[in-house]
This record gives structure tokens, sequence and C-alpha cells, in this order.
């Protein structure tokens, strides 16, 4: 059994729990759609026994859940140059997507 690891996502690297939720960048799948993930790049055992991949753990799948897609926080991009009068605020929300962290399973 694994405590943590550490996959990769659309080049973005994330910590992972067993059955908790993370909130990743958003993936182009339906909801409520089960996924497996191969690109592990490490894993932390209930023994605090580390295997570290090379670049990869072929030995591990990570199962996922998609939860729901949203929306994050809003961030505040302000521009402004002083004495000119020029000032432009904007905002952005970034598409997000919520998923459960089934388990980490091992593959022989």
């Amino acid at each position: 059994m694994c405590k943590k690891a550490i996959i990769l996502i659309n080049n973005n690297q994330y910590l992972i729990y067993p059955n908790k939720y993370t909130y990743i960048h958003k993936l182009n799948y339906n909801v409520n759609k089960i996924l497996f993930i191969k690109r592990i790049l490490y894993i932390i055992k209930k023994n605090n026994n580390i295997e570290i991949g090379q670049p990869y753990l072929k030995k591990y799948r990570v199962k996922i859940l998609i939860i729901e897609h949203l929306k994050n926080k809003k961030i505040i991009v302000f521009k402004k140059k002083r004495r000119k009068g020029y000032r432009r605020k904007t905002g952005y929300r970034h598409n997000i997507t919520k998923i459960k962290i089934l388990s980490i399973i091992k593959i022989k």
C-alpha cells in the first residue's frame, strides 16, 4: 500500500494521496470517467520506502475518478504606468478539474 505519489498529468506534477480529492488543470474527459495514469515519477510506501522512476515507474498505475469541471479563483492582472494615465485592470479564471484518487495499484 502506498502513502503518497507524484504523478505527471499534462506536463504538470501533482502530489497525490489515496482516497483524497485534488484539483488539477482541466482534463478533456466527461464527469464520472475513471482513468488510469501511467506516468508516476515517485512513490512513498507505508514503511517510508521510496521508489523513484527513471523516468517513470512501470510497475504502478494510479486510478482516478473525474468528479467535476469548474473554474478557479479570479486572478487580477493590473497594469499601470506612472504619470501617464495608463491603467488596465483585467481578470482571469483558470479552468480546473476536481478528481478523486481511488487507488495506487501495483501491476505484476
